[in-house]
């Protein structure tokens, strides 16, 4: 992903500052020895697959900051607010595979009290993608319903057919923020 990223922005011998977010539960043993593997020098060869160019650089990583991925959304909420320091806070963060939150405290993350937590928008999809399956007989693909949520459809096409989305959609996000809301408590 590192080189992915890089290829897209980078000159061949540039050098780089990366801050990189994993899950709130991740163990600090584990962000350490992650940042250090993504210090120091990178080869990067990647061939678009459309044109067919090729391109191969290299790159330094003089340092990289790995921390728990809902510190993007502090310091965004922060900046966004014009506030140098949020007090107390919980900041959750909904995302495809996982939820993380992150408690706050006098301005300072509380690690004992922040986590992740498996349900995400894809136990949401997957949920209503199962109750249509049963409904239907046909298969729908969780990964598909995901762009109709975003756009707040209450309805999706199946086989010609427009079926409803509304009451399990909401019968089934109102279970996972119980779900939420009893793990940030």
């Amino acid at each position: 992903a590192l080189k992915s990223s890089l290829v897209n922005v980078a000159e061949d011998g540039d050098d780089f500052i990366i801050g990189v977010g994993v899950p709130v539960a991740t163990p600090m043993n584990e962000m350490k020895e992650l940042s250090r593997l993504l210090k120091g020098t990178h080869e990067i060869k990647c061939r678009n697959d459309a044109t067919g160019e090729k391109k191969q650089l290299t790159v330094n990583v003089k340092k990289c900051q790995v921390i728990p991925e809902p510190y993007g959304t502090y310091y965004w909420t922060l900046k966004e607010r014009k506030v140098d320091v949020a007090i107390d806070a919980v900041l959750i963060d909904i995302g495809h595979g996982s939820t993380d939150f992150l408690s706050m405290y006098h301005g300072r993350p509380m690690r004992q009290s922040s986590g992740s937590l498996n349900e995400a928008t894809d136990t949401l999809t997957s949920r209503i993608a199962k109750k249509l399956n049963d409904q239907t007989g046909k298969i729908i693909r969780p990964y598909e319903l995901m762009k109709s949520i975003e756009l707040g459809r209450e309805s999706v096409m199946i086989g010609g057919e427009t079926f409803s989305i509304k009451d399990v959609k909401n019968y089934y996000a109102e279970q996972i923020s119980k779900i939420m809301v009893d793990e940030a408590q």
